[in-house]
């Protein structure tokens, strides 16, 4: 009866854990916002975890092609044209991502610094107009 009951438990656990649909691991590296990127997903599906890579991948291009110093189209190289000239309209969401990034620059005392090369974040003023 013992051994009846242990092949039971067997086959009921191996019906709710089975082992032929463990997760995968899918990775997918590129060079972007200056830097290379690995997005890694745990997937059993091939095609559902390419197409999540392939999407995260397609939000970070659509953040670069605003935020990158890289690149010159972008407003924050528009930023650094400008800097000491005069003053830019940037989009909500820049400018919410440099007040936050200023205010982790005090929180550190500048161990977190968003103006490496222009000579620190204290010299950053903000215009919310």
């Amino acid at each position: 009866m013992t051994k009846v009951c242990s092949l039971g438990l067997v086959c009921l656990l191996s019906l709710l854990f089975p082992s032929g649909c463990a997760e995968r691991t899918f990775r997918k590296s590129a060079f972007l916002l200056g830097t290379e990127v690995e997005i890694t997903v745990f997937e059993k599906n091939a095609k559902k975890a390419e197409r999540a890579i392939e999407l995260a991948l397609k939000k970070i291009r659509d953040k670069e092609k605003n935020l990158s110093y890289h690149l010159s189209s972008s407003e924050v190289a528009r930023i650094n044209q400008n800097a000491g000239k005069r003053w830019v309209k940037v989009s909500p969401e820049l400018f919410s991502l440099v007040k936050i990034s200023l205010t982790y620059s005090r929180l550190t005392d500048g161990a977190f610094d968003i103006a490496f090369s222009c000579g620190g974040y204290k010299k950053i003023t903000l215009d919310e107009k």
